[in-house]
């Protein structure tokens, strides 16, 4: 330091000091100074509304089939490219798969928008995963009912998808055939109500 040269002080900063700084911050707080943590307001998490990517496991078993149904109906609703959320069907009733249905709108860097009829069937199971003959069940099925045309076909379940059924749904994607399936299991569910703990609270998921 006692040059004074600019290079000197660079030097300083780019070697020095980078070396030096965390023993200097260690001897500088005593064992009674609180650990630095990350600035959030204490009310908020007072109040137990922290949200969060992270997927916490959630009590599928303390809820019924129709309050799945309820659930996702308003989990969809969340998502502003969903448009006419809509739960067609008394629960348990004969409706060949079509738990729920949405219009969802694509938009384009165009500025172009179309939309795509999707249909929602819900399983709410526990002890068995979702196999194969349910998601060809359920392709066969949507691609009767007319019109609109299905585009889209979103399986949901509180519980997982068999290893055949998710290899069928790729191949099946992968031809480009409709209607394109997407599989939601129980950890995608929690994923995105970890970040809308309200919905978890609602509908006694904790």
């Amino acid at each position: 330091m006692r040059f004074g040269e600019g290079h000197d002080w660079h030097d300083v900063y780019e070697f020095d000091w980078p070396t030096i700084k965390p023993g200097i911050e260690a001897g500088s707080l005593p064992d009674t100074d609180p650990f630095p943590v990350p600035e959030f307001d204490l009310a908020q998490a007072a109040a137990g509304r922290l949200t969060g990517a992270a997927s916490t496991a959630l009590r599928w078993d303390q809820i019924g089939d129709e309050t799945f149904e309820r659930l996702l109906y308003d989990l969809l609703r969340e998502f502003p490219e969903h448009e006419n959320v809509t739960w067609l069907t008394r629960t348990r009733a004969p409706d060949r798969g079509r738990d729920l249905a949405l219009d969802r709108v694509l938009r384009d860097g165009t500025g172009g928008v179309r939309h795509e009829r999707v249909i929602v069937p819900a399983k709410h199971w526990l002890s068995k995963s979702v196999g194969m003959a349910e998601n060809t069940a359920n392709v066969a099925a949507v691609r009767l009912w007319q019109p609109p045309v299905v585009r889209g076909l979103l399986i949901v379940t509180s519980g997982r998808f068999s290893s055949d059924a998710v290899a069928w749904v790729d191949r099946l994607n992968e031809s480009a055939v409709a209607p394109h399936i997407d599989l939601w299991p129980e950890g995608r569910l929690e994923t995105l109500l970890a970040q809308r703990p309200h919905l978890v609270a609602a509908h006694g998921l904790r």
